[in-house]
């Protein structure tokens, strides 16, 4: 009965220490059960162990006086037996013991700071961790946290940029269980730390997971039915390298779909905008000029929520290709900084230009990787009428030439 008790209690704890809960404490029940098993199978080994001794001695008397009589030796093989047997249950209890020993070693130092220093690889990092860990909150069960993550990324520094860039470790932990590690990681590399703060990131995270932008090869066929489609041809309606979907062709359920990530993108753009006091607009002197000059307004141009100052940074943030920007060295030359008060809508775009047709929805920026590394937030803002020049001669909206870049257009040969 105790082994057949000690054999499920073994198959509880396999099950306790698997069990995916960020929490922690199923593993700390395993941990002090597998410490139960390990005390139990030690009495078992010990009185094994007794019952062994007490048996030899009784076949040792019994044979040393049996003088030839047929019971004195029945009796006395049959301790002889015994003996063998309790020296077997003996030897494999204390085996039993080392094994629940180590296993109950195991679950416990997966927690251990000593343990977590080993798997780093140096104090330093692990406290660097521990740090961002309290930065987010995590004030108890940190190192169980952690121990739990580093089996998720098993590289402490990759962990530690993951870390800082999403405001919910234990939430992260969990994403991290639903999807495979190089999915997240493509996701985050699309997360502009900068323009996305923490508090956000992880809101970002899981719209982007349950909502990637659908595409398909791009083909002949592709290309041709774009071209047909799209107003401007496909040269740039691609994302990714692929064929972007087109909203027509869409089932009614994922069109649905498409329109309720709509819905929850609109509302985290308009929690961030809420704490960005300017937005800005990348352009180029020569069209900001030619605005200005025609009397036109800013409707539905591309703008995000940092400032950023050298051109050759800002295009690769916001994935610009270099043909876009002919007469000013293959990137914007000006930005203009407008109070977000004075914003008539700001709204988020469709990928691949804001592309009416296409489906999907395009955050931050990443449809065009061969032109930068993206991750830029990007909302398409409006302004009423006269507001860009009337707020140009106050002084309210501010216009800021971009300097220390490089050309990006190709040298002539």
């Amino acid at each position: 009965a105790t082994t057949t008790a000690l054999i499920g209690a073994e198959l509880l704890v396999g099950v306790l220490a698997a069990a995916p809960e960020p929490t922690t404490v199923t593993k700390f029940l395993a941990v002090g059960l597998q410490g139960i098993i390990t005390a139990v199978a030690g009495v078992g080994a010990v009185t094994a162990g007794a019952a062994a001794l007490e048996a030899g001695a009784r076949w040792l008397k019994t044979a040393w006086s049996s003088r030839g009589n047929a019971t004195q030796i029945k009796v006395a093989a049959k301790a002889f037996l015994t003996m063998i047997g309790q020296t077997v249950m003996a030897v494999a209890s204390a085996a039993g013991v080392r094994a629940s020993a180590g296993r109950t070693t195991a679950l416990r130092g997966l927690y251990t700071r000593e343990q977590l220093v080993a798997q780093i690889g140096n104090k330093a990092t692990y406290e660097a961790l521990m740090d961002v860990l309290a930065a987010r909150g995590v004030k108890t069960n940190n190192a169980q946290l952690l121990g739990n993550l580093l089996k998720k990324v098993p590289d402490p520094l990759e962990l530690k940029g993951f870390l800082r860039k999403v405001d919910k470790p234990s939430e992260f932990l969990a994403t991290l269980n639903k999807y495979p590690l190089n999915r997240v990681r493509q996701v985050l590399a699309e997360i502009d730390s900068q323009s996305i703060p923490p508090q956000f990131a992880s809101r970002l995270l899981t719209l982007n997971l349950e909502n990637p932008v659908p595409t398909r090869p791009l083909n002949a066929a592709r290309v041709a039915l774009l071209n047909q489609k799209v107003p401007g041809g496909a040269a740039d309606k691609t994302f990714g390298g692929k064929s972007v979907v087109l909203r027509e062709e869409l089932t009614p359920t994922q069109a649905a779909q498409d329109k309720a990530a709509g819905a929850r993108y609109q509302a985290l753009l308009d929690d961030i905008l809420e704490q960005s006091p300017y937005v800005y607009r990348y352009t180029t002197r020569f069209a900001l000029n030619k605005v200005r000059e025609n009397g036109w307004d800013i409707r539905e141009a591309f703008m995000t929520n940092v400032l950023v100052k050298n051109p050759n940074d800002v295009s690769l943030g916001a994935q610009l290709k270099p043909a876009w920007y002919q007469f000013s060295d293959g990137n914007p030359d000006v930005v203009v900084k407008i109070p977000r008060r004075l914003l008539k809508a700001s709204t988020v775009p469709r990928p691949s230009g804001n592309t009416a047709e296409v489906a999907g929805w395009e955050f931050t920026t990443s449809a065009y990787p061969e032109a930068g590394k993206g991750g830029l937030l990007q909302f398409m803002g409006t302004l009423d009428n006269g507001v860009l020049e009337s707020g140009i001669k106050t002084g309210e909206i501010e216009i800021i030439e971009l300097s220390g870049g490089t050309s990006r257009l190709p040298r002539p040969r």
